[in-house]
């Protein structure tokens, strides 16, 4: 299996300028001035779990792209051997159903595609209504993942991705 966690790269070396030419207005690296709004959007997920404090926020900065300033949204992603995996997306209860996790996976894709790499995927959507948005833009359920189900897709013609990603 591909481990993620010695690859040492985030989606930040993927991200020219702050942005990439397909990424909409809105979507952004992330800022040290949006830490603290991720953190607590975090924190309203992860509960007693939580694990992205504004110190560990901070810490991996790179790799957190957010629509809106102030910050609607944010998407965590790093780059793995089997593309950009997604690791956390999270979107404001009053800016939901506003088009800002489209606009997120959308920015994602594109530095996926600048990057050259094959796939964006995520392992293991938690709600009923982000596997919505991820199948509304064309991601494939490719089967069971450790932290479940596992969509994919394809945003080169690197290579045709059948299998599930390995974590």
């Amino acid at each position: 299996m591909a481990d993620t966690n010695t690859m040492g790269y985030s989606a930040y070396g993927l991200i020219r300028d702050g942005s990439s030419d397909d990424m909409a207005d809105d979507v952004r690296r992330a800022e040290l001035k949006d830490a603290d709004v991720i953190a607590q959007m975090a924190r309203v997920i992860e509960g007693d779990s939580w694990y992205w404090t504004f110190g560990k926020v901070v810490e991996d900065l790179g790799a957190f792209i957010v629509e809106g300033d102030p910050v609607h949204g944010f998407a965590r992603a790093q780059l793995t051997p089997d593309g950009l995996l997604i690791t956390q997306i999270a979107v404001k209860p009053e800016m939901q159903r506003k088009g800002v996790a489209t606009r997120i996976l959308k920015g994602l894709e594109a530095i996926a595609r600048e990057a050259g790499l094959s796939c964006v995927y995520n392992m293991g959507p938690k709600t009923k209504e982000i596997n919505a948005v991820y199948q509304k833009l064309g991601y494939r359920d490719v089967g069971e993942g450790p932290y479940g189900r596992i969509l994919v897709k394809e945003v080169n013609d690197v290579q045709d991705t059948k299998e599930a990603p390995q974590e």
